[in-house]
């Protein structure tokens, strides 16, 4: 299970990924976790190494704990200069010696009067925006070379997480209402953790000046479907609820987070349900062993992956259909690049939602074998690949190459190499029969010879 922020998010990939608000730390008498500063020649460089195992995500605790008094009355200024019993907010993927998991101790001494309001903003969490950089991402994916052909126009994708922050400018207008299905009153159109955003701004984000991210699908809608709050867990009920929701909402595509586990039952049915409506369904590949119901023929099941191809995390092999960016990813609205399954899966929705305003006339199933059989191929190897299933998503080959098992053929067939179903399968067998006969003409030579001496 993996991790990095947008927009302050403290995030997980698998386990999970949560966060705060810009320069605001979440309310303190919530379930968070924190880490008491033992010894006052520590660092937040330190920290961020030892919990986080990144020295660059520093930042985000400091954006976690900006204008929070500390027990002595102080606040965190300075991230190399920290004190002896400080109490420090951390981001959900924080974990190692020292991490404790609950409502955090009290203040004991007034924050300075220029310290910023801690209550969360108007809305629940709608956090303003900074623009990010091109990143390793942007560039190996190359989404904008598919939009001559497609940008996702006419598409809604729901996204179930965390919620969306509709007042990010790169999604500005295209942010739906949306459904809460978590059972409270929080708006779907926000976001308290990040990691629905994030998905969001990869799957549909839009520069709204010249130059500025962009995402895969920059004409595309989104629909944001709540199923997490303050935390990063949700009861299998919600999930199923918030697939269904999305599933009634009769989306092309569903982006589902890290949050929602396919392993329950009701969770499952509920997917079966939406890939039946219609509906594209788009996951993190699943770790350890396997479990629960088997999936539908409409599920894509996405690994992460860094700049340098090693896997976000450790995923159960031969479980995997494509790969996609899923390690230390620019996104709009973060001081800092994120990590996570989450991520890697707003590429291949985005990826789903050109291909479904390119060929609107594609089934659920045929859709799926474009977007696989057009990866590009990560290994040597027969595809697919145990680790990386059939490789980095490719969106300007998904729109663009001619795939003759879309027209005659079995969509449903199992996919290969030669970007038609059953086609090295074909030439395999034809090679085996030709050297079986061969074989056989031989031994019968030698046989007819030792009949004969």
């Amino acid at each position: 299970m993996a991790a990095a922020v947008l927009l302050t998010l403290a995030l997980a990939g698998a386990p999970a990924l949560a966060g705060a608000p810009a320069g605001a730390a979440p309310p303190e008498r919530s379930f968070v976790k924190y880490y008491v500063v033992s010894d006052g020649g520590e660092t937040l460089y330190d920290l961020a190494v030892r919990l986080l195992d990144d020295r660059a995500r520093y930042s985000q605790i400091m954006h976690l704990n900006t204008g929070r008094a500390q027990p002595d009355g102080t606040v965190l200024t300075d991230p190399a200069r920290l004190r002896a019993g400080w109490v420090l907010l951390l981001p959900w993927d924080a974990y190692g010696e020292g991490v404790e998991y609950g409502i955090p101790p009290e203040s004991t001494g007034p924050a300075p009067p220029e310290s910023p309001s801690l209550a969360p903003p108007e809305d629940a969490c709608a956090r303003p925006g900074s623009e990010a950089g091109p990143d390793w991402a942007a560039l190996r994916v190359a989404a904008n070379q598919a939009w001559g052909r497609s940008r996702g126009e006419e598409q809604t994708v729901a996204v179930v997480g965390s919620g969306v922050d509709r007042t990010l400018p790169e999604l500005a207008g295209r942010v739906e209402p949306g459904v809460n299905a978590a059972g409270t009153t929080d708006r779907a159109d926000a976001d308290c953790l990040g990691s629905g955003t994030a998905m969001a701004a990869i799957i549909a984000g839009r520069a709204p000046g010249d130059g500025g991210f962009s995402g895969v699908a920059p004409d595309a809608t989104v629909l944001p479907v709540r199923i997490l709050t303050t935390g990063p867990d949700a009861t299998a009920e919600v999930q199923a609820a918030g697939v269904e929701a999305a599933a009634e909402a009769d989306v092309a595509v569903l982006a589902l987070s890290a949050a929602v586990d396919v392993t329950r039952a009701d969770v499952a049915e509920a997917v079966a349900s939406a890939v039946e409506g219609g509906a594209v369904v788009v996951m993190a590949a699943p770790v350890g062993p396997p479990s629960g119901p088997t999936l539908s023929d409409g599920v894509i099941r996405v690994a992460g992956v860094g700049a340098d191809g090693r896997p976000a995390a450790d995923y159960r092999r031969g479980a995997v259909d494509i790969s996609a960016p899923g390690v230390n990813v620019a996104t709009p609205g973060g001081d800092g690049p994120v990590s996570g399954g989450d991520y890697a899966v707003g590429y291949v929705a985005g990826t789903v939602a050109l291909v479904r305003a390119a060929y609107p006339e594609l089934t659920v199933t045929e859709v799926r074998h474009r977007v696989l059989d057009t990866a590009e191929p990560m290994t040597d190897v027969r595809r697919p690949d145990v680790l990386y299933g059939w490789g980095m998503v490719d969106p300007a080959e998904a729109v663009s190459r001619d795939l003759p098992g879309e027209t005659g053929g079995d969509p449903g067939a199992p996919l290969t190499a030669g970007g038609q179903p059953g086609e090295d399968d074909s030439v395999f067998l034809v090679i085996v029969v030709i050297v079986a006969l061969v074989a056989a003409a031989v031994l019968g030579l030698r046989f007819r010879r030792i009949w004969q001496e």
